[in-house]
């Protein structure tokens, strides 16, 4: 389902209401965007910025890791080495033979990543929801503290590479049990 990019009932803060609750300038959070990616507010119909709660608590991540002394990099270093990085995954994902060798590529980019991989029922408030497992033994979560430069990377590249894994899996399943049907005849 493509998400429509204008206006919901959800994102209603103009840039200069969330700059105000943070404490930031509007230009400093449009800086953030461009730099980082996220969060990526809704637009209305004369194109302004619309932001979430969801949108402004990731602002607020970015901001305490700053006000802490994180090093979050140059300008578009942390874009340009997140697209490097989840396209490396992607071909690693697409060269698998088996839905194993998909879950091990994967849980070896979140710990590329810097992140942590658990098992789902030792899951707490640092899991992110995507199980890295694939159906291949015990359900893995993967996880990184809240707020971390790990956490807002991982938001951000684990989605894509997720549902790309988790189509190779399921054609890697149909054309194991193509192989292993008797031929019709």
């Amino acid at each position: 389902m493509i998400q429509d990019r204008f206006v919901s009932d959800q994102a209603e803060l103009r840039v200069g209401e969330v700059a105000e609750r943070l404490g930031v300038s509007a230009s400093t959070i449009r800086l953030w965007e461009r730099r980082f990616g996220m969060p990526r507010p809704l637009r209305s119909v004369g194109g302004h910025r619309r932001y979430s709660e969801a949108n402004v608590e990731q602002l607020r991540a970015l901001r305490d890791l700053f006000g802490r002394g994180h090093p979050l990099g140059r300008p578009d270093e942390g874009s340009k080495g997140d697209v490097e990085a989840i396209l490396a995954a992607t071909r690693a994902v697409l060269r698998a033979r088996t839905p194993a060798e998909v879950r091990d590529l994967v849980v070896a980019f979140v710990r590329i990543s810097g992140g942590d991989v658990i098992a789902a029922d030792r899951s707490g408030a640092d899991a992110l929801p995507f199980d890295l497992s694939f159906g291949e033994g015990e359900p893995l979560l993967p996880a990184a503290e809240k707020p971390s430069v790990v956490r807002l990377r991982l938001e951000r590249t684990l989605p894509a590479l997720h549902e790309d894994a988790r189509r190779i899996v399921a054609l890697l399943r149909a054309a194991s049990d193509a192989r292993s049907d008797p031929p019709a005849g």
